[in-house]
């Protein structure tokens, strides 16, 4: 089973086709099997968002287990932990940048494969320079809102 990532906006997503010789990070409209996961966001305008992998578990991600993430402890003991996504999340923020720096509402959903009917277990408010951080990762059936505005803490 995979971790699927989603992302809404009041503003046009682009579609990114999958491109096998060369992966990166793709966009697709939802189809009929994950429709259902619209329901999660406030925005209509929904897609699906990929990784590398083709599905999103090239994003670091944390399972929901016993209404909790778990593994949420290895973040602060093992700096190691995760690092093979860093890519991943540095292409994810970069074009969040790119293609909605000016837009005002940003969601992004992640659950498990086939999970789009359970209710998010956490609401959670982000900046987009918060992705990249190597101590980010996705908590999964978590609803994110990203600002897009500058994070002074992280400005040069």
């Amino acid at each position: 089973m995979c971790f699927t990532l989603y992302i809404a906006s009041n503003a046009s997503i682009p579609n990114i086709l999958f491109n096998k010789e060369r992966r990166s990070l793709h966009t697709h409209p939802l189809t009929d099997y994950d429709s259902a996961i619209a329901a999660v966001f406030n925005e209509s305008n929904v897609k699906y968002l990929g990784s590398s992998q083709q599905c999103g578990c090239g994003f670091r991600h944390l399972s929901y287990q016993n209404d909790g993430w778990p593994e949420e402890y290895l973040i602060s003991i093992n700096p190691e932990f995760g690092a093979e996504s860093s890519d991943e999340h540095e292409a994810l923020h970069e074009f969040l940048l790119c293609k909605f720096g000016t837009c005002d509402r940003i969601e992004l959903y992640g659950c498990w494969d086939g999970d789009f009917n359970l209710p998010p277990a956490r609401h959670e408010t982000i900046n987009v320079d918060d992705i990249p951080r190597s101590d980010f990762f996705f908590r999964d059936r978590c609803h994110y809102n990203v600002t897009i505005r500058s994070n002074p803490k992280n400005a040069g």
